[in-house]
C-alpha cells in the first residue's frame, strides 16, 4: 500500500511544483493530496484541498479534517528547503527526525469535550501522553528524499471503533501551530476558538 502511494506520487507529481516557489530562495511546504477523510473544512481563508493539487503560496494552510471512527487516511505534505541542502533542517537521518512527529512515541493534543472549560475558550489543547491517545494514531508512514532538497511525507491518520469524537491537533511538520483532526462524521458545530489564533506554518 505505501509503495504504490509513492509510486502514484513519483507518477503524478514528477517535479512537485519547483516553478516560483524557490525563486526567492525561500524554503516551503504544501499539502499535496489526502485521502479517506469525511470531510475537510478550510480555516482563515485557506483555498479548498483537493486530490493531487498542491496548496498555493509556501504555507499549508489551515483545516479541519474529518475522520470517522474505525478508519483510516493519509495527508501527504512536500518540504523543499529550495537552495538550501535538507541535511542542514532535518539531519543525517530523515526517518528519525520525523519520529517526533510520531504521536504513537510523542502523543496527541486534544481539546476539552466541554465547551465552556477555560482550556477550550483559550484554545489550549491538552496533551495526553504517548501511550493514551483515546484510540487515535498520527505518524509518517512513508518518507521519501526526491532530492538534495526535497522530501515528500505521507502522513496515517487512524481512528479506532472505540474512538470517541472529539477535536484534537496534529503536530504535522510545518504546520504551526497544528492541523485540526475531528473524530466524528461531520466538522465541529460551532466555534472552535484555536482557529482564531494565528497559523504561519511554522519556519524550516
Amino acid at each position: 500500500m505505501r509503495v504504490a502511494l509513492v509510486i502514484f506520487l513519483a507518477l503524478a507529481f514528477p517535479k512537485f511544483g519547483v516553478d516560483q516557489r524557490c525563486q526567492s530562495n525561500n524554503e516551503w511546504a504544501t499539502i499535496v493530496d489526502e485521502r479517506g477523510f469525511v470531510g475537510i473544512k478550510p480555516y482563515q481563508g485557506a483555498p479548498a484541498l483537493q486530490e493531487n493539487v498542491m496548496t498555493p503560496g509556501r504555507k499549508p494552510g489551515l483545516y479541519e479534517f474529518v475522520l470517522a471512527p474505525n478508519s483510516t487516511a493519509n495527508i501527504t505534505m512536500i518540504y523543499d528547503t529550495c537552495e538550501q541542502q535538507s541535511k542542514a533542517t532535518f539531519g543525517n537521518n530523515i526517518s528519525k527526525f520525523f519520529e517526533s512527529f510520531d504521536s504513537r512515541k510523542a502523543g496527541l493534543y486534544k481539546f476539552d469535550s466541554n465547551e465552556q472549560s477555560e482550556s477550550f475558550l483559550t484554545g489550549q489543547a491538552i496533551g495526553p501522553s504517548g501511550n493514551d491517545t483515546g484510540g487515535v494514531a498520527v505518524y509518517p508512514s512513508a518518507i521519501k528524499q526526491e532530492n538534495e532538497h526535497r522530501v515528500v511525507v505521507t502522513y496515517t491518520i487512524t481512528a479506532e471503533s472505540k474512538t470517541v469524537s472529539g477535536d484534537y491537533i496534529m503536530t504535522l511538520y510545518h504546520t504551526c501551530p497544528g492541523q485540526l483532526l475531528t473524530i466524528g462524521n461531520k466538522p465541529h458545530q460551532g466555534d472552535i476558538p484555536s482557529t482564531h489564533g494565528t497559523f504561519y506554518g511554522c519556519s524550516f
